[in-house]
């Protein structure tokens, strides 16, 4: 069975939402951050937040720490540009 065009998989929603926490520095720059703790506040399971901290990780959004957590990098303005100008063609 097909998903309608509009649904996005839960990992893709629980990216956004953690991107969305650590833009809007709900998430504070330098804290750790558990996998369980993202999956209670989400209200999601284990791989869609593991799936979506492995995007982060990539973007640079994150350091992942095994067994202690996920480090959440500062952001900075000019690479989050760049990265926006390299995703809006994929998109």
């Amino acid at each position: 069975m097909r998903k309608p065009a509009n649904k996005q998989s839960l990992s893709a929603q629980a990216y956004l939402a953690i991107e969305e926490m650590i833009v809007m520095q709900e998430l504070a720059p330098g804290s750790m951050v558990s996998e369980a703790e993202l999956v209670e506040q989400l209200k999601c399971g284990r791989t869609p937040v593991r799936e979506a901290l492995l995007r982060l990780k990539l973007e640079g959004y994150i350091d992942v720490h095994p067994r202690r957590g996920a480090l959440v990098t500062s952001v900075d303005i000019v690479r989050q540009l760049e990265l926006l100008e390299v995703r809006r063609p994929l998109e």
